[in-house]
């Protein structure tokens, strides 16, 4: 009995642990990576996808890099910022842009996806 409640003891206290080498290697790129040029997917150009961003809507006063596209900004009512966020993604792919996912897109750390 007291074995067992060594052995659970640990294997608790092991599945807190995470290891440095491993923490947050599941961060997803910024959203506004997703948006890659049909002809030069993970080589787009990130100025000019910024610029277009920002033709299309992106309101310029926000902190571009981690902004979420879906977040809701201050005076706008959730409706609002929907249809902001679905107006922003028509232009885009009007412009000749596709909006990758998030796993196609690939994880921060192991730069393994497509999305730069």
């Amino acid at each position: 009995m007291r074995y067992l409640i060594w052995i659970v003891s640990y294997a608790l206290l092991m599945g807190c642990v995470v290891p440095p080498a491993f923490h947050g290697q599941y961060d997803y790129p910024e959203e506004i990576v997703r948006y890659q040029k049909k002809e030069s997917i993970g080589h787009t150009d990130p100025e000019q996808r910024m610029k277009d961003l920002v033709a299309c809507g992106l309101p310029e006063n926000v902190e571009k890099p981690m902004f979420q596209l879906r977040a809701t900004l201050p005076g706008e009512s959730g409706v609002e910022s929907e249809l902001r966020y679905y107006k922003l993604n028509d232009c885009m792919r009007e412009k000749g842009y596709l909006v990758i996912s998030f796993v196609a897109c690939g994880q921060k750390v192991r730069k393994f996806g497509i999305c730069k």
